[in-house]
């Protein structure tokens, strides 16, 4: 599809990235994991979430499997959120601390009463493939950061309100089954 297509499709009202990528593509939509985001023709740095809004002057792109390294950094970032998601479910007193993308993958921190054990790791990991399966959605929101604060004092994270700190007056919080802050793809 040509850039300039490209443009016109993004410049309809308030359509999300999907919505755009359903109208380019419909295959290549259904395989998108995330889009990469065109302002006034220039390739941006992150990529967006499918539900990011698409504004005038801006165009997307379907972020597929095939995608190579940004569709990779893409999948090992909500891995990391569904990991989170998944302790918390076996383990609701665990902490949720850092949990980045590396070169060769991605870990997560915990702060836990005590190591996990062999069994515990089998558990997290069938608990991980269960919650992969039910494909919920991820909601993103923007919020002031003393919102941000309470949000994940009422959710009883304490240990990520360190993470607020390095955000500016807004912090993302994402929410796959438990609060966070994040750093991930844009919506």
């Amino acid at each position: 599809m040509s850039e300039e297509n490209n443009q016109q499709l993004s410049n309809s009202s308030s359509q999300s990235a999907l919505e755009i990528l359903k109208r380019q593509d419909r295959e290549s939509a259904k395989k998108a994991i995330a889009a990469r985001l065109y302002r006034h023709g220039v390739k941006q740095e992150e990529p967006v979430d499918l539900g990011y809004v698409v504004k005038e002057g801006e165009s997307v792109e379907p972020l597929t499997p095939e995608s190579g390294d940004d569709a990779l950094e893409v999948y090992r970032h909500s891995t990391a959120h569904l990991l989170a998601y998944a302790v918390k479910q076996l383990f609701p007193e665990a902490q949720v601390t850092i949990g980045p993308v590396i070169e060769d993958g991605f870990y997560y921190d915990f702060s836990y009463q005590r190591p996990f054990t062999p069994e515990d790791l089998a558990a997290i990991e069938k608990t991980l493939a269960a919650l992969a399966k039910k494909d919920e959605p991820v909601r993103r929101k923007q919020m002031p950061r003393d919102g941000a604060v309470a949000l994940l004092h009422t959710a009883h994270q304490p240990a990520a309100l360190a993470f607020t700190e390095h955000e500016g007056e807004q912090v993302e919080v994402r929410r796959v089954g438990v609060r966070e802050p994040d750093g991930g793809p844009r919506d």
